[in-house]
Order: C-alpha cells, then sequence, then structure tokens
C-alpha cells in the first residue's frame, strides 16, 4: 500500500519511514534552508521563487548526495529510472516546476508518493530525503501532471538524514 504525502511534503507515521523535506526557492541570492520533520509532522508547502525560470536544468542536490538520475525539463508526465545506491544509503529526490496545477509524484518500488503545488510565473523546487528499508534499490520515479506544468528531477543518494559520526 502507497504512502500518500497528499498536498505538499507531509510525513506519514511509519516505523520503517524517515523522512528529511526541504523546501527551497530558486534565486541567485537564496539560501538552501533544510526543514527537518519528525513521523506524524508536517512540512511547509514548497515556496515560490522569483520570476526566473530555472525547470529547464534539473535541480541541484543539497550537500553530499550522489546523482543517480536526471531528467531535464519535461512537460505534463514522465518517468525516470534511477540506480541503486549503497546498503543503508538514502534516497533523495529534487523536484523543481513551473506553471499552474499539481504534479503526483510516485517512488517505486518504495511506494512513496507526494504532491507538489506549481504556481505559474514561478519556479518551485522541494527536496525530499527518504529513508526506509530498500531505500538503496535501483527503482523509478513516475510524474502526472497537466500540460500547464513544466518540471525537472534529480535523484540521488545520501547517508541517512541524521547522522552524525563521532
Amino acid at each position: 500500500m502507497a504512502r500518500r504525502l497528499p498536498m505538499g511534503p507531509r510525513v506519514v507515521a511509519a516505523a520503517a519511514l524517515a523522512f528529511c523535506a526541504a523546501c527551497t526557492t530558486d534565486g541567485a541570492d537564496a539560501a538552501r534552508t533544510p526543514v527537518p520533520t519528525a513521523p506524524s509532522a508536517s512540512a511547509p508547502a514548497a515556496a515560490p521563487g522569483p520570476a526566473r525560470d530555472t525547470v529547464s536544468s534539473p535541480p541541484e542536490l543539497d550537500g553530499t548526495g550522489t546523482t543517480a538520475g536526471r531528467r531535464a525539463e519535461t512537460r505534463g508526465g514522465g518517468t525516470l529510472a534511477f540506480r541503486a545506491g549503497q546498503k543503508g544509503d538514502d534516497l533523495i529526490l529534487a523536484v523543481r516546476c513551473r506553471g499552474k496545477g499539481e504534479i503526483q509524484v510516485s517512488v517505486k518500488p518504495l511506494n512513496v508518493d507526494f504532491t507538489v503545488t506549481c504556481v505559474p510565473g514561478r519556479t518551485t523546487t522541494v527536496h525530499h530525503q527518504v529513508g526506509v528499508a530498500g531505500a538503496e534499490r535501483r527503482g523509478s520515479v513516475s510524474v502526472t501532471g497537466p500540460s500547464t506544468v513544466r518540471w525537472s528531477m534529480t535523484v540521488g543518494r545520501d547517508e541517512p538524514a541524521g547522522r552524525t559520526d563521532l
């Protein structure tokens, strides 16, 4: 059964799910500010950026993550396959969109789903870090949405959120 994250990033309470969302705005002087969330908490919706259009290139990953797949500007729906990571890695999804409507993002085989609300004339970027059993496996991300929305995506891998090496 899929874990649904309706109307922006929302964490679903599940013992195996560790989720961290960071919403950022695009812009030359905008700082990336992560917003960690705990299970059963909700993160703020993605913040729209300035009128500058940056959907044509996929978003960069925050931190030290490695890229597992990228997709440049796409209109409407599409699918992106991503390669496997190392055991224990979290999966990172960075999605950027622009236009009127919502896109639904579905990650297989993890059964993680979320919605991104896109705004006309503004670029919206969201970052999700998902740590569930099997997150290191290869898979695919499917995006569905109206033709009025353009989006791009980067999928990556990184150490689990909150990990500190002493």
